[in-house]
Order: structure tokens, then C-alpha cells, then sequence
């Protein structure tokens, strides 16, 4: 299995065009090609197309959490290196769709906020969701 590396971008309490906000959200915007070669291989596999995600490429570092220290974006626009597998399949629960990632960095950022290091639900690169 290959490991390879992608770069993103911390934004806090990120916004989409439409008008959506949630607080207490910090996410690393990723390269929108990144999900759409993965959408790709998803639809030549499954022919399903997968809908991309709110904030389109991301990994979500804090998911509404309210931090404990006051530190909130102290990261924000600093670009991260992360990893990331595709083992031949994608991770699902029966809607959407993920594949795992991984850096030292996105546990130093929820560290820094008084967060444990590893979140409740797992780093991971979304690919979409089937629309219902």
C-alpha cells in the first residue's frame, strides 16, 4: 500500500458561499483536484457520482469543540503537509464516502486549544456522500 502527501490550508470557522457557518470549527482546506481524482476513480469503480462535500477538500481538525485555552487562529493560513492511503477501497458508512489521513501537526493545533490530540471522529479525507 502507498502512503502520499498533499498540502493544505487552516481556516477557522470556515464559510461557504451559501450562507453556512458553524462555530468552533477549524478545518484544512485541501486541493479540490485531490477529491475529484478520488470522486473519479470512485465513479469508474461504483458508476455512482458522489456529492462533495460542504467546505468541498477538507479535513476537519475541530468539529465544533469549544477550546479551553484562547488560542483560537492562532494557526489560521499556515499550510500543513499531511499523508494520506488509498488501499484500494474507501472507507464508508453507507452514505459517505473517506479516505484516513494524518500529521503530527493537526494534534498540535487541537493541543494548542486545549483539545485532546486525537478527535472523536477520525481524521479523514471526505470524497462525498450519495445523495439521498
Amino acid at each position: 500500500m502507498s502512503v502520499w502527501s498533499s498540502t493544505g490550508v487552516v481556516r477557522y470557522d470556515p464559510h461557504v458561499e451559501r450562507g453556512t457557518f458553524k462555530p468552533n470549527w477549524c478545518i484544512l482546506q485541501c486541493d479540490r483536484e485531490l477529491v475529484r481524482y478520488y470522486q473519479h476513480i470512485f465513479h469508474t469503480l461504483y458508476f455512482k457520482k458522489l456529492q462533495t462535500a460542504m467546505w468541498s477538500s477538507h479535513v476537519s481538525l475541530i468539529r465544533g469543540e469549544k477550546p479551553t485555552l484562547d488560542t483560537w487562529k492562532k494557526y489560521n493560513g499556515k499550510v500543513i503537509e499531511f499523508k494520506y492511503e488509498y488501499p484500494g477501497f474507501f472507507y464508508s458508512n453507507g452514505q459517505h464516502y473517506w479516505i484516513k489521513v494524518w500529521s503530527e501537526e493537526f494534534g498540535d493545533i487541537r493541543e494548542s486549544l486545549g483539545l485532546p490530540r486525537e478527535p472523536r471522529v477520525p481524521y479523514h479525507l471526505s470524497i462525498g456522500s450519495i445523495s439521498a
